[in-house]
C-alpha cells in the first residue's frame, strides 16, 4: 500500500512538471507572437517617439508634412509643418507593397478606391465621403446632391479609363507560365487590389495563374498601366 502511494505521488509530480513545461512553452510562444505583432505595427521614427503602437491598425507608413515656400532670397525650400517636425502616419495598404509603382500611381489607386466608397455611401448624406476635391457641399453653396453627381461622373470617367480590356503584358506571358491561362480583366485587377486590398499573388491565385516572378512582374506592369490612365482624372 505504501508503494502504491509513492508511485501515485511520483506520477503526480511527473504530470505536474509536464504541465508546467507546457505552460512555459505556451507563454514563450505567446510572448514571441506579441513581440512580432508589436514590431509589425511599430510607427516609423519620423512620426516621433511617442507615436502610439496600435496592433489592430497593422503596419503603417510615414507621411512627411511640409510645404514649399520661398526663403526671401528667391530660393524655394521645403518647410516642415508637422508638430515638432514630425510626420503623420497612415495604415499601409496593398499598393504600398507592390514594387514598380510610382507614388503618383499609388495615389491614383487610392483616389479610385475612396471614390468608389463615396459613391456606394451616397445614400447617407452625412457620410463625409465627398471630399475628393476638397468640397463636400455647404461652404461653397453646393448641395449634397451636386457633390454626389460630381462624384458619380468622376467615377464613370475613371471606369471608362480602366476599360474592360486585358493587360497586354499579361497576355504576352507564355502559356507554360500561365497556369490555367484565365484572363485577368483590368477592371477586376483594379478592384481587387485598390478596393479589395489583395496582393498580386492573391489575384493570380484567384484567376488560377501560376505564381511566378514572371507572372507577378507582368501583373504589376498591367496594374501600373491602369493606374497611369487614372492618374490625370
Amino acid at each position: 500500500m505504501e508503494w502504491r502511494n509513492d508511485a501515485a505521488k511520483q506520477a503526480a509530480l511527473i504530470e505536474r512538471d509536464r504541465l508546467r513545461r507546457e505552460a512555459r512553452e505556451r507563454d514563450r510562444a505567446e510572448q514571441a507572437r506579441l513581440c512580432e505583432l508589436r514590431s509589425g505595427c511599430a510607427p516609423p521614427e519620423a512620426c516621433g517617439f511617442d507615436a502610439p503602437h496600435a496592433p489592430a491598425r497593422g503596419p503603417v507608413v510615414a507621411i512627411p508634412l511640409d510645404v514649399v515656400v520661398e526663403d526671401g532670397q528667391g530660393r524655394v525650400i521645403h518647410q516642415e509643418t508637422g508638430y515638432r517636425g514630425r510626420a503623420a502616419l497612415r495604415a499601409q495598404d496593398s499598393l504600398d507593397r507592390i514594387r514598380g509603382l510610382t507614388e503618383a500611381q499609388r495615389a491614383a489607386g487610392r483616389r479610385y478606391a475612396a471614390l468608389v466608397e463615396a459613391v456606394e455611401a451616397g445614400g447617407m448624406k452625412c457620410s463625409g465621403g465627398f471630399m475628393q476635391d476638397g468640397t463636400s457641399g455647404g461652404d461653397d453653396g453646393r448641395c449634397f446632391m451636386d457633390a454626389y453627381i460630381d462624384d458619380c461622373d468622376r467615377l464613370r470617367r475613371m471606369n471608362r479609363a480602366i476599360g474592360d480590356g486585358i493587360g497586354m503584358k499579361v497576355r504576352r506571358v507564355r502559356p507554360s507560365a500561365r497556369g490555367t491561362r484565365a484572363s485577368i480583366p483590368d477592371r477586376a485587377l483594379a478592384e481587387r487590389i485598390c478596393i479589395g486590398g489583395q496582393s498580386l499573388s492573391e489575384v493570380l491565385r484567384a484567376f488560377g495563374w501560376a505564381e511566378k516572378q514572371e507572372t507577378r512582374k507582368a501583373l504589376s506592369d498591367a496594374l501600373a498601366a491602369v493606374l497611369e490612365r487614372l492618374r490625370p482624372i
